[in-house]
């Protein structure tokens, strides 16, 4: 797998970061083990270039020390340089909710973001960052143009995309206000997400998620039923991969919608999420509509809103 490459704000963190983090033995008492992991870590990430070493020194630093800022940055550094981006976002992600107040964590997630083509999510980590009380003064500039460059990036790379702009779905119903959080995409296939007015999507804190799929008919030859059993598969394997079961099952369409469409709920057990989605075709291509929310079950006033929601998408 494709390791995390060094971006301008990495550099910027290694720059002053040997002596940030080696210097952390002065905050606590620790023991001698930990110190020892802590510089055979650095070593092997900074000098010898031996990731695979460092992740495992910084592990067993982080068992000794758990309540160490820079021992999470520092192993989610290493995962990434070995390749692992999902554990090193899972760390880094950690790093964050731990030590909300610190910035380099932040500037690594948006590293990774940028790297998998997400610059939306990475352009709010840097921000993140850019807010953060801990950040050094002499740091801000070198962030805030990093934040104007990914901007700049993302203004070209819309300006060449024909994806349609404008809402997909009723952004006002049943009292609740629904924003544009995210957007992915090529002309042949999107992604749009939107959530809540006022809940924060991009960092996982929302109640109620709407996401828009497209796929274009002359790049992919999708039937319905193609997608249904397609998407069944893909969470039964999660499913299984959490040691836990899927629940899935179609539900009758409601009046007014093409024979073929597919209204359905689904949610892995004891995740504390559900959705209801719908599938259908539109006259350029087949849309997967989602709605999310973070409980177990759908009251039926619940599944009235969802399938609302999801009736209102509109085609292009």
């Amino acid at each position: 797998m494709k390791k995390i490459l060094i971006s301008i704000a990495l550099v910027l963190t290694i720059i002053f970061g040997f002596l940030y983090f080696t210097n952390i033995n002065a905050k606590a008492a620790i023991n001698n083990d930990y110190k020892i992991y802590l510089k055979q870590g650095v070593h092997n990430l900074y000098v010898t270039k031996n990731y695979s070493a460092a992740v495992s020194d910084f592990e067993k630093a982080l068992q000794l020390n758990p309540n160490e800022y820079s021992i999470y940055c520092l192993l989610g550094m290493s995962y990434g340089q070995i390749g692992n981006v999902k554990k090193s976002e899972e760390i880094l992600t950690l790093a964050t909710k731990k030590f909300p107040d610190e910035w380099v964590a932040y500037t690594f997630l948006g590293d990774i973001k940028h790297q998998q083509k997400q610059t939306p999510i990475a352009i709010e980590y840097y921000k993140k960052a850019l807010n953060s009380p801990t950040l050094p003064n002499d740091k801000k500039v070198g962030l805030e143009k990093i934040i104007q460059n990914f901007i700049n990036e993302q203004n070209v790379y819309e300006a060449k995309s024909s994806t349609p702009s404008g809402e997909k779905i009723t952004t006002n119903l049943n009292g609740n206000i629904w924003k544009k959080a995210y957007f992915k995409g090529t002309d042949a296939q999107w992604m749009i997400e939107y959530g809540l007015k006022n809940e924060d999507v991009l960092n996982y804190k929302w109640t109620k998620l709407v996401t828009v799929n497209f796929y274009d008919k002359n790049a992919y030859n999708f039937t319905n039923e193609t997608i249904y059993n397609g998407f069944y598969t893909l969470l039964n394997k999660t499913a299984n991969g959490l040691n836990s079961s899927l629940y899935m099952q179609k539900i009758p369409s409601p009046k007014g919608t093409a024979a073929d469409e597919i209204f359905f709920e689904w949610k892995i057990k004891g995740r504390g999420e559900s959705e209801i989605c719908r599938i259908f075709k539109g006259n350029r291509g087949f849309y997967f509509g989602h709605y999310a929310h973070k409980k177990e079950t759908f009251t039926q006033q619940e599944k009235t809103e969802a399938i609302q929601i999801l009736k209102s998408i509109k085609e292009i």
